[in-house]
């Protein structure tokens, strides 16, 4: 076997295999001045630089704008029996078996979607990914427990989905980031999921859950088997956990009394109150969860025309002989509406009965002697004050 050729690289100063240099025309014996290592480092650091920072973002707009055209092309159905030549598999396969990627001059990855995710799981098993993994944990459980909730509220954070900064009390709990949060909100989550769901992928994944669940739950009913909960920190047996077929093994993480102090806790809070009355009114009224929250934005009342608050509360009024939702107005007017029995025209007698179309007008012999609603009123707020004072 004939030796390997050596070459002196400019930059480090020692002598390397040809191998070790990258392949260039223009520089003698085709080879470039510099080893791979070193040419790596120096454009690391140019990278940084506002020059290449700038070279940068122009490579980026050019690649992106071609990458579109593709991207556009293919909607319109030209290119549809267009192929590609995985670089790890070494197979050629269709563009959509590859994921879009505007780096590329064709606009897809390199990598097909097979081998995209193989190559993800192997990374993920690397010496040096679990040390980096062990290290985010560590830092965002440092993080975690050097501020309090109060600090977390003021905290600022914006959602790579909605674009927003929002507080980090509105993202959930991750420990893969630095901060300990999620990267998408709650919101943004909570919508995926339902897309999801809604979907005919994640419905039929969500059969399979359920079907499972169930089997599970027949089964660890019937061996009896004991089951941690989340809150107490306690093993008790499978009978005090509610069933969920959400769960792998059919049951709720929490036992009953548990779940029912959660419950209770939340119903207090503003979300929680928003939430019971909505299914307090799908409830009674019969209605579905999208009339109920149409109904539910609703903030000024339809008869007195006077803005919904914490004395004039809002309320639904309903055919009671039919049991149709007519519309909300505010709980006086609509006590109202019930005292007068629904009828339209005792309304009318009493609209004119208030206008002055009426029996007697009699004018009050001695004005100042008498006393108002009001200030009886204030006369009892004001013993209330005192008494509490006191």
């Amino acid at each position: 076997m004939a030796e390997e050729a050596m070459k002196r690289c400019t930059s480090c100063r020692k002598n390397q295999p040809l191998s070790a240099f990258s392949k260039k025309a223009a520089c003698p014996g085709g080879h470039s001045y510099w080893c791979k290592k070193c040419c790596a480092k120096k454009n690391k650091e140019w990278e940084k630089t506002p020059e290449g920072l700038k070279t940068k973002k122009r490579q980026a707009k050019r690649e992106r704008k071609r990458a579109e055209k593709i991207w556009a092309a293919r909607l319109e159905g030209e290119m549809a029996d267009a192929m590609k030549f995985c670089a790890r598999c070494k197979k050629e396969k269709s563009l959509d078996d590859f994921h879009k990627g505007a780096g590329n001059s064709d606009g897809y990855s390199s990598y097909c979607k097979k081998c995209c995710l193989e190559y993800r799981r192997e990374h993920e098993k690397t010496p040096t990914r679990l040390k980096h993994k062990v290290r985010i944990r560590k830092e965002a459980k440092k993080f975690l427990l050097s501020q309090t909730n109060e600090e977390i509220v003021k905290l600022k954070k914006t959602c790579t989905r909605c674009k927003k900064s929002k507080s980090l009390a509105r993202f959930n709990k991750n420990l893969t980031q630095l901060d300990g949060h999620d990267y998408v909100c709650r919101v943004c989550e909570s919508e995926k999921g339902k897309k999801y769901k809604k979907s005919l992928k994640g419905k039929n994944t969500m059969e399979k859950r359920r079907d499972k669940a169930r089997i599970n739950a027949a089964l660890v009913e019937a061996l009896n088997v004991k089951k941690r909960c989340h809150y107490c920190k306690k093993m008790k047996p499978i009978k005090f956990f509610y069933k969920n077929s959400h769960n792998a093994d059919g049951h709720h993480y929490a036992c009953k009394t548990c779940h029912t102090k959660q419950a209770e806790e939340w119903r207090k809070t503003p979300e929680g109150k928003k939430r019971s009355e909505l299914a307090r009114e799908r409830y009674r009224y019969g209605l579905s969860t999208e009339q109920a929250e149409q109904l539910n934005q609703e903030t000024v009342c339809e008869i007195c025309g006077r803005p919904f608050s914490a004395k004039r509360c809002r309320s639904i009024d309903h055919n009671h002989e039919t049991g149709a939702t007519r519309g909300v107005p505010c709980r006086q007017c609509n006590t109202v509406l019930g005292l007068m029995g629904d009828d339209p025209q005792r309304l009318r007698k009493a609209a004119d009965y208030l206008e002055g179309r009426r029996k007697y007008n009699i004018v009050p012999a001695e004005p100042d002697k008498i006393v108002h609603l009001t200030l009886l009123q204030k006369k009892r707020e004001q013993r209330r004050k005192l008494q509490q004072a006191g």
